[in-house]
């Protein structure tokens, strides 16, 4: 059995004497109104003492009634049953057997409480009244294991018998706090290295779901810029192909005179004297007309022609003609040949001054592929000039229609 070890730091009054005058007054005050009937196994807790801030000695003191009515003691509080004047500390097993008697007791408890990280240090002084007894023990409680640890210690100090070997039992470190500890530890270092890998997975996934975004968008951005550049090569093949495409018809376009060389057309025409001879009131040409024509193949445009025209009106007679025409291809896709003709030949009136003539004649054409077989032709203006009574020149114009092969 341990009695009396060193203790914390105690409040004594030095008049010895009066150390339990104040308890009497207390007790008296309490058996008179009623409030402290007989208890059997009764204990008296004395408020905590020790080095420990007061908040901690009065949740200290909480505890333990805790674990007194966990082990069904009537107990009662100093805090709640005597004044709070300043008092002397029971030091003898009489002090606590008088103070015990008082209150009707069996047992007086006093604590000291001394902080230490994660618990405290309980000295506990322990009186039973009966046999004016008195035991000490001190004990550490850890706040991971704090009513249990209470709870075992107490049932094993308040016996009649005393602690026996408790003080070798519970004396010093609760080992199994510091077992719970040590779980509680690595439990809390598992957390952590959970809360870690946890965390450490978020952020890989949260950086590889922001690299799936950055490729993603760098994918579409890939695909857009592939699909700008695969229609801008598209609109380049397009404008190369129109070009070419407009180049080649260009190049390929109908030209007069290909690839038929031959020419062979018959038509109308209708002239007016521009000087006609003194005396004369002028008059009108009228020509049925025929004109063949041979393509120069090395000219594109360029044609050789030959042509007959019977002339009736003013004037009766013929005409043979020779000469060449010149006609260019200006539209791709337009059949039309525009450009004009030179002719040289000789001319007989029937009719009035038969003397033969010089005429020379000069056309401007248009010529319009109007189907497969069938070309148009129109000259205007015709001009003509024949060589008798000093020359007479006519304008008009002519129709003509035929064919190439």
């Amino acid at each position: 059995m341990a009695t009396n070890p060193e203790l914390p730091r105690l409040r004594v009054n030095p008049r010895g004497h009066l150390r339990v005058l104040s308890f009497t007054i207390a007790a008296l005050a309490v058996m008179v109104t009623g409030l402290a009937p007989a208890r059997a196994e009764g204990v008296l807790v004395l408020r905590p003492l020790g080095e420990a801030p007061e908040a901690q000695r009065s949740v200290v003191e909480s505890s333990l009634r805790t674990a007194l009515e966990a082990l069904s003691f009537d107990a009662v509080f100093e805090s709640e049953a005597m004044a709070a004047e300043e008092r002397a500390e029971p030091e003898t097993a009489n002090d606590f057997r008088a103070l015990g008697e008082l209150l009707r007791s069996q047992y007086v408890l006093a604590p000291a409480v001394s902080f230490v990280p994660g618990g405290y240090t309980l000295t506990l002084r322990i009186g039973y009244a009966p046999r004016t007894r008195l035991e000490t023990l001190t004990v550490q409680v850890r706040a991971v294991r704090e009513h249990e640890r209470l709870v075992e210690v107490l049932r094993a100090i308040l016996r009649p018998e005393g602690m026996g070997d408790a003080a070798t039992r519970f004396a010093g470190p609760d080992t199994q706090a510091a077992t719970l500890e040590a779980s509680a530890s690595e439990e809390a270092a598992r957390r952590a290295a959970e809360a870690a890998a946890a965390e450490a997975a978020a952020a890989d996934a949260a950086a590889a779901e922001a690299a799936e975004r950055q490729r993603l968008a760098d994918a579409e951005t890939a695909r857009q810029e592939e699909e700008a550049r695969q229609r801008a090569e598209f609109e380049a093949r397009e404008h190369d192909l129109a070009a070419n495409d407009a180049q080649t018809r260009w190049e390929n376009r109908e030209r007069y005179g290909r690839p038929q060389r031959m020419m062979l057309t018959g038509g109308f025409g209708m002239n007016g004297v521009l000087n006609p001879t003194p005396g004369a009131s002028g008059g009108l040409l009228a020509q049925l007309q025929g004109r063949f024509g041979y393509a120069i193949a090395d000219v594109p445009g360029l044609e050789i022609r030959g042509g007959v025209d019977i002339v009736f009106g003013a004037s009766g007679g013929f005409d043979l003609t020779g000469g060449a025409v010149y006609l260019a291809s200006p539209w791709r896709d337009a059949r039309v040949h525009i450009g004009g003709g030179l002719d040289l030949g000789y001319y007989q009136a029937v009719t009035g001054n038969r003397v033969p003539q010089l005429i020379v004649r000069a056309e401007a054409l248009v010529d319009w592929h109007a189907t497969d077989k069938l070309w148009l032709e129109a000259a205007l203006p015709s001009f003509s000039v024949l060589s008798a009574n000093g020359g007479v020149a006519t304008m008009g114009f002519a129709i003509r229609a035929g064919t190439r092969f």
